[in-house]
């Protein structure tokens, strides 16, 4: 399965460094996922400096400015896992990209907010 990666912006705001951890996670009687998720970096975006399999946890991060972007809505990357052989239909995972931090130019930081997602075999959990 992949899953898109944005960011999206308040007006005004640029990003230059970017970290967040990505993990999927079974839930109630899903069996777990093996390992990791994998990044494929958007078109024109540099590969992340930083990225660490710690589990079913994937790090990343952007230690270097990030090429400007305009607009409000960024389009990072993707993430690609692969559901366990034994998943059945209609068991679910969550996709998390959380403890998103940033800073600007500046130096400042920017506030970020992660998100979920949940998928489920046989297609997205509605």
């Amino acid at each position: 399965m992949t899953v898109p990666v944005r960011l999206r912006l308040a007006p005004g705001a640029r990003i230059a460094t970017l970290q967040f951890a990505a993990s999927i996670t079974g839930q109630g009687s899903a069996p777990a996922v093996g390992k990791a998720p994998t990044f494929r970096p958007a078109r024109g975006l540099p590969a992340p400096d930083l990225a660490v399999m710690d589990g079913q946890t994937l790090l990343l991060g952007w230690l270097r400015p990030l090429p400007a972007r305009h607009g409000r809505r960024i389009r990072v990357g993707t993430l690609t896992f692969r559901l366990p052989g034994g998943a059945a239909r209609g068991d679910r995972y969550e996709v998390a990209v959380s403890e998103p931090s940033g800073t600007s130019l500046a130096g400042n930081e920017v506030a970020l907010a992660g998100s979920l997602l949940h998928v489920s075999a046989g297609g997205l959990a509605r």
